[in-house]
């Protein structure tokens, strides 16, 4: 290999001249172990989970600090504080023979955070994250198994909860070589996922479970106290939120300095320029990033967001002309009535 080739592919060469080959191999085993501290286990559904004995099949990614996600801080403080305190107090939950157990609801809009939520908390207390959705669920044996391997710390994502009650049949892709679809009926009830929260057979002690949800209007018996404790609202990119992934994204790069000359002082000074253009419940955090993401000059990012901002109301508008977002506004002021239960 030439030195153009290692310059392109990042190779870093290594030689011992005394003590043999163990010694580099007992570096590298150092350097996987720092690397592995630094990931996250994500275990989703395995494909063949009904024929294998582990139902779950591991994928891992870097750890999500909480600070990098983009949400009001009081919410993020409120969690991370609620989550410290229920794993540390597990035998005053035995003592007054309490269901050890802790249960939170996301609710609001796609693209406004939940799922980075639930992976960043799984970051910072060191659980293990597990996430499936109903549709990957084959009968109520199948959800038992699911639900029997998470141990104490584990995090169980439970996304777009909201779909138990969408309607008995669906559509699944048989052969997504040719593209036939055929319809099924989904074979998980209410009553069965309740079972497998908090029945006989249930959860085991010490799992954080995150149902994440595009409404609130769902099953008063799947959101009551005890199931769910904590219930927070997701809402579109507020001022706040839009000024913080700008910064998050441009603060320290060095492109961005070299492209537009940018200093802490104008940056700061862009930032809330950009904020400002962001209107009340129209884009989600998601679209935000998105829409910065490929643009490498602050300013150019700024100037030409007003005109991105109408045509995403635009579209928005000919996708659902009935939406009002006041109905959003009222389902926060409803749900954050229970949200310290």
């Amino acid at each position: 290999m030439d030195i153009d080739d290692i310059e392109k592919h990042n190779v870093l060469r290594l030689s011992c001249f005394s003590g043999g080959k163990s010694i580099l191999d007992k570096f590298l085993e150092e350097v996987e172990k720092n690397e592995t501290g630094n990931m996250l286990s994500i275990w989703t559904v395995s494909e063949s989970s009904i024929i294998s004995s582990h139902p779950w099949v591991e994928r891992t990614q870097r750890l999500r600090p909480l600070e990098t996600i983009d949400l009001d801080e009081r919410v993020k403080s409120e969690l991370k504080g609620d989550i410290r305190k229920f794993l540390s107090r597990q035998q005053w939950y035995v003592n007054c023979e309490i269901p050890y157990s802790r249960g939170y609801l996301f609710f609001g809009p796609p693209g406004t955070g939940k799922t980075s939520t639930a992976k960043s908390l799984a970051s910072t207390f060191g659980g293990q994250l597990y996430t499936l959705t109903l549709d990957e669920i084959t009968d109520e044996n199948h959800l038992r198994r699911l639900f029997s391997i998470p141990k104490k710390g584990d995090f169980i994502l439970i996304e777009d909860i909201d779909r138990l009650d969408d309607g008995v049949m669906q559509q699944e892709n048989v052969n997504r070589l040719v593209g036939t679809w055929r319809r099924r009926r989904r074979n998980i009830s209410l009553s069965a996922l309740l079972n497998a929260i908090d029945g006989p057979t249930g959860l085991n002690d010490g799992v954080i479970l995150i149902m994440t949800s595009n409404t609130s209007e769902l099953d008063t018996a799947l959101v009551r106290p005890g199931r769910i404790d904590q219930t927070h609202y997701f809402p579109h990119a507020t001022h706040d939120v839009a000024r913080s992934i700008f910064m998050r994204l441009y603060e320290g790069d060095a492109t961005t300095q070299e492209s537009d000359g940018a200093t802490s002082l104008n940056l700061d000074q862009l930032a809330d320029e950009f904020a400002q253009q962001v209107p009340a419940e129209t884009v989600t955090p998601a679209e935000v990033q998105g829409y910065l993401t490929i643009r490498s000059n602050p300013s150019d990012a700024v100037q030409d967001f007003g005109a991105w901002v109408e045509d995403a109301i635009s579209r928005s508008t000919r996708r659902c002309p009935s939406t009002q977002s006041a109905d959003v506004v009222d389902q926060e002021d409803i749900w954050m009535q229970s949200a310290d239960m």
